[in-house]
């Protein structure tokens, strides 16, 4: 019934350490009036953008508060009765009594007014920057990096440590990386805590990926980073850079207007944040000729310092839509090298689908982080099949029951990926292809002539393959790496 349902208002004055049956008036006020606030952000947040509402996104937030007293929507009733008392202690006790006729006017009023005595920063937003990917969108081409996607792409592969913490172990001539999942800092590893971190392990996929190559780009940009070195980034970013649509609502006028990403959509990637804020990474290098010199680096993969949340409209679930972060010290010695190696975030590898485009997913980072795209020319990477399926864990998913079809699978890939222009067809005149996007050697072509009838699977690994680059000029860049401008309206 209504009149149980406690006021939201005394929440606030709790909060703040005030009895709300000793509450001045001015104490109720200036809570109310925050409350307001907070619960109109929430609304715009699922509905519109608050960075950009005008005065008509307020309208229609007062309407929602207006028509959820005769709704039977349980949602827009929980809101409306928050309005009644909010309204009440917010603007004028005599509506305490008749709330239901509280006008839309007086409800835009009290959303828009300013309050007395407001805490400064109470409505504090992510700054522009977080709201979009960077536009350079580089990526460092870094040991580190490559276990970590290794760790994270892989479905086999995890151990256990002495302690019993998840680890995974990426090991080339020259390097080692250990990616590890491990309690928050101050946290103990009792037993659950180990099977939460187990959990996480598990969940660890292609999703996270993305989100990781995203908040490491994010935090190469000059452009985006705050005075501390921090850099913000926004759940909508990553969901607009990976091309997923947001929610459109029709206008009365006519068209549609941007409504805001949906809820379940922000929280898979909050959910994927939250497994990489348990991410931490050790990288042994061993430089000397006689690799007996080996400099171990272990730190976080991204420090975490401030999160923005939001709660589901029914209560039951917080996510963060946000995040003030850095990258951890495994990436400090790069950083300061007076020339590093970068590579260009591609929009189109976080676009492909997870479960449908898996393998062109896999492919495409694997191009763009280890194809040394140039501005002036076409290069040429070539590498063995069996190698590209290793180093992209695809081999996880080969089924060798059925290799002839995984083998098609992998070659419709790389067709995809020519569609795609993330390799591309290298033409001498408007109409003759001087090298394909992708093809296998003259000595490739000789492995597949000797392809023996049963089990060859592993001789056909043995078969090397080219793959065209493309250039890194001026109008790629603007087609596929910088993040686009949403629309607003349609």
């Amino acid at each position: 019934m209504p009149g149980t349902s406690p006021r939201p208002s005394d929440a606030y004055l709790r909060q703040a350490g005030i009895d709300p049956a000793d509450a001045t008036g001015h104490d109720a006020v200036e809570l109310a009036h925050l409350a307001w606030r907070e619960r109109t952000d929430v609304w715009l947040r699922a509905n519109s953008d608050p960075v950009e509402a005008g005065e008509a996104d307020l309208e229609d937030w007062a309407r929602v508060c207006k028509s959820g007293a005769r709704s039977d929507d349980p949602i827009g009733a929980r809101w409306w009765w928050d309005t009644h008392h909010l309204i009440a202690y917010g603007l004028d006790n005599a509506w305490l009594w008749r709330p239901h006729q509280a006008p839309p006017e007086y409800v835009l009023a009290a959303i828009t007014a300013s309050p007395p005595g407001a805490v400064e920063g109470a409505t504090r937003r992510v700054p522009p920057s977080g709201e979009r990917l960077a536009p350079a969108a580089l990526l460092p081409r870094h040991t580190a990096v490559y276990g970590m996607l290794a760790a994270v792409q892989a479905r086999h592969g995890w151990q256990e440590s002495s302690d019993g913490r998840p680890v995974y172990d990426w090991e080339k001539t020259d390097a080692h990386v250990r990616t590890s999942l491990q309690p928050r800092e101050g946290a103990v590893l009792t037993p659950d805590a180990r099977a939460g971190l187990w959990a996480m392990a598990e969940s660890l996929d292609d999703p996270d990926g993305d989100v990781f190559l995203a908040a490491l780009a994010q935090a190469m940009s000059n452009e985006a980073r705050q005075s501390d070195g921090s850099v913000w980034l926004s759940a909508d970013a990553i969901l607009d850079y990976r091309g997923i649509l947001p929610k459109m609502h029709r206008r009365p006028a006519g068209g549609y207007r941007r409504a805001g990403h949906r809820f379940e959509d922000r929280a898979m990637i909050s959910q994927s944040m939250e497994r990489l804020d348990h991410l931490f990474v050790l990288v042994e290098e061993r430089r000397s000729r006689s690799k007996r010199r080996v400099l171990r680096r272990e730190s976080k993969v991204l420090v975490i310092q401030e999160r923005w949340t939001q709660q589901a409209l029914d209560g039951s679930e917080e996510v963060a839509l946000a995040w003030r972060y850095r990258i951890g010290n495994w990436l400090d010695e790069y950083l300061t090298d007076g020339a590093p190696h970068v590579a260009q975030l591609l929009r189109q590898a976080l676009q492909y689908d997870p479960d449908r485009q898996k393998w062109e997913k896999r492919l495409a980072r694997y191009i763009m982080l280890h194809g040394r795209m140039d501005v002036r020319e076409h290069r040429p990477l070539i590498i063995s099949v069996g190698a590209l399926l290793d180093e992209t864990q695809l081999n996880e998913e080969f089924d060798t029951r059925h290799p002839s079809r995984d083998r098609k699978r992998f070659e419709h890939a790389l067709d995809q990926l020519r569609r795609d222009k993330v390799i591309v067809d290298v033409m001498a005149q408007d109409t003759v292809v001087a090298a394909p996007a992708w093809r296998y050697t003259d000595e490739g072509h000789d492995v597949l002539l000797s392809l023996p009838r049963y089990d060859w699977v592993g001789r056909w690994r043995e078969a090397t393959i080219q793959l065209m680059l493309p250039k890194l000029d001026q109008e790629f860049v603007r087609r596929h790496v910088i993040a686009p401008i949403p629309d607003k309206d349609i």
